[in-house]
């Protein structure tokens, strides 16, 4: 459709008006301009007027159908109008950003406010010079004496454009290097102390969009959307600024509410209409709404802006095959493939995509034959391949099947250090119908470590001090124990005890996150998943027994229950399926729901989350002195 100018100003009145209106007026003139036109509008001849009683006014067909495509905007973002004016609309809100916009640079620059007016409220013409028209604009409007007033005058869209500037306080050199330090501690994952220094800065400086806006950048990181969105909405009052909306955008699209999104994607792209991002997360929002002609619109416009980020070569693969355009997609999935050579989880999601729309079993990573088998392994399905392959390709070792009779768990894996020569998967024949799960599962602890720094890399450990501590905690109740339980057998069943509930402790935060990782990005493996985890559920059970009970140290007993109930509480969430029933009527629930509420809206998902949050269970079950962390290079 070619670009309407009368549509794009009948745009920008409808955006100015509607502005500051509440939702519910905003929706009454949308509802009755879309009923007023059921019958149709005439949009080619302006003298045909159709009322409005909401605006208590006479619209021409055109402006009708602009002012119902700005009010949809405003109601709902995701849905389609039926008429596309979303060009007109976009620099629409450029000119409206450009007249409204108050921006609190944080830097050595001014602060700047920019104003529009057109000739005619001016009363100049295009034959005046530069200088004349400003000199009307001051005359006719005036400004607060400002330091400096620059004019941009556009002649042929008859606008005039004066921007006013004010030099702010700057910080102080101390605290703008804790800024940089925090900045620099976000960048390198340790978001929880960078958002300490934000919050601090934020009390000496409340109206710093730039300081705001990072303390905003870390609460999305940690998944806390709604102090998220707080905190980008308090940065805009101060600098309307492309990352504040795409931020903005990102956070309400993680809580769901693909409206919000979708509207602070198209605020970005009338802040910054050159910016690649704003149209790449618009795309995404769009797909995600299931608009695909509109997403694919937009996708190809950051491509066009950006032609090397992987994320929106992927979003496009994604359109087209959602549009069943396979040999398109599979393109744009192998153009996203070249360019994420160092992003793995992209790259894994990407031959999941190309194994879906080409049923190959050779794509990228796949052609790797590394896997070494000793014993009968039952035939790996493809998603547990690439999984597996994905760790040789992060490590840069190859992982060693091992069937082993006698090993206690399900599963284990020995991670390689720097001097072994491979990964060892350990494995035993009883548990060969949940194998696949438990495969992918421990393959995704070793690529949660190693996507860490090394040098942040631990393990937890244990020795004959953290064990004598652990004992000495539990001193009287093992006076009582070994009444009972014999004292040959007293030293067996209590090393059991303390390495069972330290195992616990230390893996299931970990095995949380990587269990929605596996549902979600991995359909095919969710059947034998669910089948893994009710076993493991009928394990568990047995930890409710009054015999159990009367033979356990009660610290052991109640934070093992309560660990497993948070546990199957968590992933039951997640995959919605209810795991907690034989949890029902045990003491457990008032504990165990408070503790997966707080893991829930907490975890910081990375492996340094997965060290904080472990710390966070051994402190809430007083467990911390029973074992320590070590680097993981030294400790094999």
């Amino acid at each position: 459709m070619k670009f309407n100018h009368a549509a794009m100003w009948y745009c920008l009145s409808a955006i100015k008006f509607i502005d500051k209106l509440p939702k519910s007026e905003i929706r009454k003139i949308g509802f009755e301009i879309g009923l007023k036109g059921r019958s149709g509008f005439d949009m080619d001849d302006p003298n045909k007027k159709y009322h409005i009683e909401s605006l208590n006014k006479d619209l021409s067909g055109l402006q009708a159908v602009s002012w119902m495509f700005v009010t949809w905007k405003k109601i709902d973002a995701s849905k389609s109008v039926g008429i596309d004016f979303q060009e007109e609309y976009l620099l629409a809100k450029r000119l409206f950003e450009i007249e409204m916009s108050k921006k609190a640079k944080n830097s050595d620059e001014p602060t700047e406010k920019t104003y529009v007016y057109n000739f005619d409220e001016v009363d100049v013409n295009s034959d005046m010079s530069d200088l004349e028209i400003l000199m009307k604009v001051v005359k006719k409007f005036g400004f607060n004496n400002p330091k400096a007033i620059t004019a941009d005058i556009k002649r042929i869209q008859e606008l005039i454009l004066i921007d006013t500037l004010e030099y702010p306080q700057d910080m102080s050199l101390m605290d703008e290097d804790q800024f940089q330090q925090a900045i620099s501690n976000a960048s390198s994952g340790n978001v929880d102390y960078a958002l300490q220094v934000f919050l601090a800065l934020s009390n000496k400086y409340p109206n710093r969009a730039i300081i705001l806006e990072n303390i905003a950048r870390c609460y999305l990181e940690i998944q806390k959307c709604e102090k998220a969105i707080n905190y980008y909405e308090k940065s805009l009052r101060f600098d309307r600024s492309v990352n504040a909306f795409i931020g903005l955008g990102n956070a309400y699209q993680r809580n769901k509410n693909l409206n919000k999104a979708i509207q602070n994607f198209e605020d970005a792209i009338s802040v910054a209409p050159s910016y690649f991002l704003s149209y790449n997360n618009l795309g995404a929002a769009l797909a995600e709404a299931g608009r695909l002609d509109d997403a694919e619109k937009y996708l190809k416009k950051a491509l066009r802006l950006e032609p090397s980020y992987p994320q929106t070569l992927y979003g496009l693969g994604l359109v087209k095959q959602y549009k069943k355009e396979y040999e398109k997609s599979k393109y744009y999935f192998q153009e996203a493939l070249k360019l994420s050579v160092d992003n793995y989880f992209l790259r894994e999601q990407i031959n999941n995509r190309l194994r879906e729309i080409t049923k190959e079993t050779n794509v990228d990573i796949i052609k790797s034959s590394s896997i070494s088998i000793q014993g009968d392994l039952p035939v790996l399905l493809d998603d547990v391949r690439t999984i597996i392959l994905s760790v040789e390709e992060l490590t840069g070792k190859s992982v060693k099947f091992v069937k082993l009779e006698d090993i206690v768990h399900y599963a284990g894996i020995k991670i390689a250090r720097s001097d072994d020569n491979y990964h060892q998967m350990y494995y035993k024949d009883e548990h060969n119908d949940i194998l696949q799960h438990l495969i992918a599962h421990e393959c995704c602890h070793v690529l949660r470590i190693f996507q860490a720094d090394p040098s942040e890399r631990v393990v937890p450990a244990t020795d004959k001090s953290t064990q004598m501590i652990a004992y000495k905690e539990m001193q009287s109740e093992i006076s009582g124990l070994s009444k009972s339980i014999p004292e040959n057998l007293l030293g067996e069943q209590l090393n059991l005890w303390y390495h069972g509930i330290v195992r616990q402790l230390t893996n299931f935060p970990a095995d949380y996150m990587i269990e929605c990782y596996l549902y979600d990005n991995y359909p095919s493996l969710r059947a034998v998943q669910l089948k893994s985890l009710q076993k493991q559920l009928i394990d568990s059970k047995s930890g409710l027994l009054n015999a159990i009970r009367r033979n356990t140290p009660s610290l052991i007993y109640s934070s093992s229950n309560i660990m497993n109930y948070t546990f199957f509480r968590l992933i039951g969430l997640h995959i919605k399926f209810n795991l907690t029933k034989p949890y029902s009527s045990s003491e457990f629930l008032t504990s165990g729901k408070q503790l997966a509420s707080y893991t829930s809206k907490n975890y910081n998902n990375s492996f340094s989350g997965d060290v904080s949050m472990t710390n966070y269970w051994a402190k809430y079950f007083k467990l911390y002195k029973w074992f320590r962390w070590v680097d993981f290079e030294k400790n094999k």
